[in-house]
């Protein structure tokens, strides 16, 4: 068995030539065989990963989410595990894992139409804030106030969408804050949107917001950072493991940090399907 690195040498400000020594040093001195791997652009993590499909190898996304979630595409249905190496401006996903034990974790992830995801999808203003993140990193707004400047920014041009989803042969239609569905904790950099949500339970903890004045958005987005957003009259929380969305016309959603352009959207959730190496010492080591 390899270790595989795949780094993403745009995450991490410039911090892989430093992270990749700490690499090649660590497994030299464990005695480890490794391969690493750069990307710059979307989709090479995930055809890197499919070079090894017929192995068994543990394959580290060194970078962020999107980088986790081209990683995690490109090792399902096969005997890879998936490492995390978090140096993204938010690594969400990472936050949830290093809550677990360390060990080799069996993980569910969520498949969304053809895509697969570990963390979050989601519609509507927190939807519209990550998306607005290349915005602001265009604007040259430094990495540390990248999601406050894009909440400001989203909050004064933001269009409510009109969603209809179907839950448990419920269906619900409207126009919507936002619908978010979570296999992890966290999304936005930290914002705790799914207090009690476990990675290997087989649901996802969903939540919808009722359409909004603007003006009670702040207070909301607030709540949502804390993780106190629950006890909200606005916000209401179900537990599925499947949900088909739907809109009237083509709306971005959020997958795991990335732009998803469709009007159906057909998620469910596949219990325990990868395996996860979960090995805080490690991260510090390589990190430091």
């Amino acid at each position: 068995m390899k270790w595989i690195f795949i780094i993403n040498k745009v995450a991490g400000n410039g911090k892989y030539k430093k992270i990749a020594s700490n690499i090649v040093k660590y497994c030299n001195n464990k005695d480890i065989d490794f391969v690493i791997h750069y990307t710059r652009c979307a989709g090479e993590a995930t055809a890197i990963s499919l070079k090894y499909k017929k192995e068994k190898n543990i394959i580290f996304a060194v970078g962020g989410d999107g980088t986790v979630n081209e990683v995690l595409n490109g090792i399902v249905n096969t005997k890879n595990i998936l490492g995390v190496l978090p140096v993204g401006s938010g690594n969400d996903f990472y936050k949830t894992l290093k809550l677990n034990s360390d060990g080799m974790i069996k993980c569910d992830v969520g498949k969304i139409n053809d895509i697969y995801f570990l963390n979050t999808v989601c519609f509507g203003v927190d939807a519209d804030v990550a998306n607005n993140i290349d915005l602001m990193k265009m604007k040259g707004i430094p990495t540390s106030r990248l999601y406050v400047a894009s909440i400001i920014h989203t909050l004064l041009k933001f269009k409510f969408k009109r969603l209809n989803f179907k839950v448990n042969d419920v269906n619900m239609s409207g126009e919507f804050t936002t619908l978010v569905i979570c296999n992890g904790k966290f999304y936005g950099n930290g914002f705790k949107i799914s207090p009690n949500a476990k990675i290997d339970d087989g649901f996802f903890d969903v939540y919808y917001v009722d359409k909004l004045p603007k003006v009670k958005l702040v207070n909301l987005l607030m709540k949502l950072k804390n993780g106190l957003h629950e006890n909200s009259p606005y916000v209401h929380k179900m537990r599925v493991n499947n949900i088909v969305v739907k809109t009237d016309r083509n709306v971005v959603a959020n997958v795991d940090g990335e732009k998803y352009l469709n009007n159906e959207f057909k998620i469910k959730i596949i219990k325990k399907f990868i395996l996860v190496y979960n090995n805080k010492s490690l991260i510090k080591d390589l990190l430091k």
